[in-house]
C-alpha cells in the first residue's frame, strides 16, 4: 500500500497538474464526491486568455466509487467553462 500511496501525485505532477493552496476550498468541500476529495490544477495560456484546468479525484464512500474528473475554463469571461466531465 506504501508503495502506491503517491501515485496519483506523480501522475498529476508529470502532465504539469499541481495542488494549490487556491483548491483547498475545492478540497475540503468536496463538491464533486461527497466525502473525500482532492484536486490539481494547471493553467494554460491561450490567445483567448488563461484557460484553468481542475483535475479532481474523489471518493464517495456511500456509493463505493472513485470518481474521476475534469472542469475546465476561462475564469476570464462569464460562464466560461469548457468542459465539465467526470
Amino acid at each position: 500500500m506504501l508503495a502506491g500511496s503517491k501515485i496519483i501525485k506523480s501522475l498529476a505532477a508529470r502532465r504539469g497538474y499541481r495542488h494549490r493552496r487556491s483548491e483547498d476550498a475545492l478540497t475540503l468541500r468536496g463538491d464533486y464526491a461527497r466525502n473525500l476529495q482532492f484536486v490539481y490544477s494547471k493553467e494554460i495560456p491561450t490567445r483567448d486568455g488563461i484557460v484553468v484546468d481542475l483535475l479532481y479525484f474523489g471518493v464517495d464512500i456511500v456509493d463505493e466509487k472513485l470518481v474521476i474528473g475534469l472542469y475546465r475554463e476561462n475564469p476570464q469571461i462569464e460562464n466560461g467553462v469548457y468542459v465539465n466531465a467526470s
